[in-house]
């Protein structure tokens, strides 16, 4: 397995540090409890691993989905630990605008909706869930999808319970983020 080194770029770090700490925070301040995640486009499910390592919330299971088979691979090599505490966690590849959501999954993110063109995937997420969304507007050749603003954002993805919305600047683009329950 090759470790794409990207994945640990400042920015993508930045960005799943962001959305760790703000996701803890909407779930402690709405008393929301444990989850069981979906992580879509969840590449090496560092978010998963933060979140873990961080230890503010609790998470129940986790499941990651990437296109990318050795991105699982080493997504369930970085979360070991998880993965053999009675499968707490696991990735798979899987084209995220497939996925059925099993009733206890509470809790859905996708930080890279600048790579999908589709709205399946989140047309398919039950209504009361909570979501995380991020998304920005770096002009790459795997940006499908990207926004200018945190209202194009909200507007793409409109969730019913507005948790958190912010912005944040990178080194050379911008990242949106939202999160409540759709």
């Amino acid at each position: 397995m090759q470790l794409e080194t990207d994945a640990f770029s400042n920015g993508q770090v930045d960005s799943k540090l962001w959305a760790a700490v703000e996701l803890e925070k909407c779930v402690i301040e709405n008393n929301i409890g444990s989850l069981d995640m979906y992580i879509l486009g969840g590449w090496y499910a560092l978010l998963h691993f933060m979140l873990q390592i961080r230890n503010n919330i609790t998470i129940n299971s986790c499941r990651s989905f990437d296109l990318d088979p050795s991105a699982c691979s080493m997504a369930n090599a970085i979360n070991n630990t998880w993965e053999k505490n009675d499968w707490q966690f696991r990735s798979y590849p899987q084209d995220i605008n497939t996925l059925d959501y099993p009733l206890h999954v509470n809790c859905v993110v996708n930080t890279i909706t600048e790579h999908v063109k589709s709205r399946d995937w989140f047309d398919r997420i039950p209504k009361g869930t909570l979501c995380l969304i991020q998304s920005n507007n770096l002009v790459h050749q795997d940006h499908v999808s990207t926004v200018n603003s945190i209202d194009e954002l909200k507007s793409a993805f409109p969730l019913d319970q507005l948790m958190y919305e912010g912005i944040k600047a990178l080194d050379s683009y911008t990242r949106f983020m939202i999160i409540g329950k759709k």
